[in-house]
């Protein structure tokens, strides 16, 4: 019985005061890179502010190009683009090693109707003179996320985003998982020996 109340007791405790990742928000400017820096470089940034490994790549995967630009259209800062140039559908995934809860971002396309985030078309409502206007994404997604795809819908051209930012969902940190497994190993085990008694 001493068992039973001291496995309970260690449950407790860790339920009560177990410890969990802080939820972390982290911004991607992209103004420390320098124009035309590629799908390695990005990555490398992205790691360094994140803290943990972030990977970009080219999503699909055509010969379509990932890249940092420089100012131009509605951007008045380097920005990271995808240029299908006249060839290929063209996009980006980014993939982060922890769940993402939000998201938000600025962004502009250079046709109209065809900037998608996450599957779906991104304000469909704007017209032809979308072009070359900044507009601006917030997002929070129902179930967290650890990959983040930006595309074109059907054309090849460009577009960008800037000032990407996103934020972690807290998570247990793996001590208190080992505890709390402990706990319920000491609660079995005592059950077990006092049935068996």
């Amino acid at each position: 019985m001493k068992r039973l109340l001291v496995c309970a007791g260690i449950m407790i405790a860790v339920l009560t005061f177990g410890t969990f990742a802080a939820a972390a928000t982290v911004t991607f400017d992209f103004n420390a890179l320098a124009v035309e820096t590629g799908l390695a470089g990005i990555s490398s940034y992205m790691t360094g502010l994140f803290g943990a490994p972030v990977t970009v790549e080219t999503y699909p995967a055509t010969n379509a190009i990932t890249f940092i630009n420089g100012p131009g259209g509605a951007f008045t800062t380097n920005y990271l683009a995808s240029d299908g140039q006249n060839q290929n559908l063209n996009g980006f995934a980014i993939t982060f090693p922890e769940p993402v809860v939000s998201v938000s971002f600025d962004w502009d396309d250079f046709y109209p109707w065809e900037f998608v985030f996450m599957g779906s078309i991104v304000d469909p409502s704007l017209g032809m003179d979308s072009r070359g206007t900044l507009k601006h994404f917030d997002g929070t997604f129902a179930t967290p996320v650890t990959t983040l795809t930006f595309r074109n819908n059907q054309s090849t051209a460009l577009f960008g985003i800037d000032n990407l930012t996103v934020t972690t969902a807290a998570v247990p940190e793996p001590t208190t998982l080992m505890l709390l497994g402990l706990g319920l190993l000491g609660l079995g085990a005592a059950r077990y020996r006092t049935g068996r008694s």
